[in-house]
């Protein structure tokens, strides 16, 4: 029975000190709310000029409330939802802390402006400029981190994950595609390098045959021989050329064939370029 009370006893006073916590940490939250209400329904008006000098107040005074509690608020319970990726932790955690710093900020300026204790008539201006700015800038802030929480939800970041996954084996499978037309290339480029000669005597013989063909020559010049089937009719055959002719025609030839073997090079020259 003592430990069960002593427990009891332990679990009462720590439900006590967490209500004690919240109820302070609500009041406060209120107080600063309603002090940065106050200081953008005193010098917020300007903001909104309606004609009516009550409702461009009110109007200064909950854009006040809405852009630095209301945004602490918000970001906090965001980062008390589940499932959130540790990214979009660290991004409620931060922007609430910063709204709420900036509001506490606020209600102080607030105070020092409104007391008779301190004059801050001197730098009244500077301290509006700062206030301003540190408006601009904090809305700008929960703008840009919206997008950021939302692209840093697990779902965005797998969708994020698969498309560089996607990226990644399309560029490998293409520079293996490359990599095999570049070896295949090579390989005919060192099978032409190693018949180039008999490349370039085919091309020769083949245009040879048709010069000699068209003079008349029937393929005997040069040494040349050609199967053919005998006629029934035989044609007479022309007389070849003289010795002279056969020499000169055997040098024309081979610079047939020079020329041949150049064209393949050159062309394989631009196969490889």
């Amino acid at each position: 029975m003592g430990n069960l009370s002593k427990k009891i006893t332990s679990t009462s006073q720590s439900v006590a000190a967490d209500a004690i916590t919240a109820t302070f940490h609500l009041t406060m939250r209120i107080i600063n709310a309603a002090l940065t209400f106050a200081f953008g329904f005193t010098y917020g008006g300007d903001f909104f000029p309606t004609g009516h000098p009550t409702l461009s107040a009110s109007l200064g005074a909950l854009t006040f409330v809405a852009i630095y509690d209301y945004g602490a608020y918000g970001w906090d319970a965001a980062g008390k939802r589940t499932s959130l990726s540790i990214r979009q932790l660290n991004i409620t955690g931060k922007m609430s802390r910063a709204s709420m710093y900036c509001s506490t900020l606020l209600s102080v300026a607030f105070l020092l402006l409104t007391t008779s204790l301190v004059d801050l008539s001197s730098i009244h201006d500077t301290i509006g400029l700062i206030a301003v700015l540190g408006t601009g800038v904090l809305l700008a802030c929960h703008f840009v981190f919206i997008f950021a929480y939302l692209r840093a939800s697990p779902a965005a970041v797998e969708a994020q994950q698969n498309a560089e996954l996607r990226g990644c084996i399309e560029m490998a499978y293409s520079l293996r595609r490359k990599e095999i037309a570049d070896q295949m290339q090579a390989k005919i480029q060192d099978r032409m390098t190693q018949h180039l000669d008999e490349f370039a005597e085919q091309e020769a013989s083949r245009e040879w045959n048709r010069f000699v063909t068209d003079m008349g020559y029937g393929g005997v010049a040069a040494g040349a021989k050609e199967e053919t089937k005998e006629p029934s009719n035989p044609q007479p055959t022309p007389s070849p050329p003289a010795a002279d002719a056969a020499e000169q025609e055997f040098i024309d030839y081979e610079e047939l064939k020079g020329n041949a073997r150049a064209a393949q090079e050159q062309n394989l020259n631009m196969a490889a370029g």
